[in-house]
């Protein structure tokens, strides 16, 4: 059995002389990755930070999604289990069932 690493690790680049951070991930259609270049299997990448443009749009539907979140905190138990009935029948759970109608603004 191989040890696989997990996270990211730093790694000396030789032929820039700088410390770059990688990471290990399988590659397969069970993992929604199979249209990453490389062989199926482990892939070593080097780690990217996302870009975060944070426009107004955005932030908007982050603090949106912040309210509807707090808001599900601050229901009592019993409300809670009435959202989950709900979503004994439907595709989405009773939490997300709740938090897709907070911020569409139907509740």
């Amino acid at each position: 059995m191989s040890v696989v690493p997990s996270g990211s690790i730093n790694e000396f680049d030789e032929t820039t002389g700088n410390t770059n951070r990688v990471v290990y991930q399988y590659v397969d259609k069970r993992f929604a990755n199979a249209g990453v270049l490389g062989d199926k299997g482990l892939q070593r990448r080097l780690h990217v930070i996302p870009f975060d443009p944070k426009t107004p749009e955005q932030v908007n539907q982050r603090n949106k999604m912040a309210i509807a979140v707090s808001a599900w905190q601050s229901l009592s138990q019993e409300d809670k289990n009435v959202w989950q009935k709900r979503g004994i029948n439907a595709p989405l759970t009773g939490y997300q069932l709740f938090i897709s109608a907070h911020m569409s603004g139907t509740i």
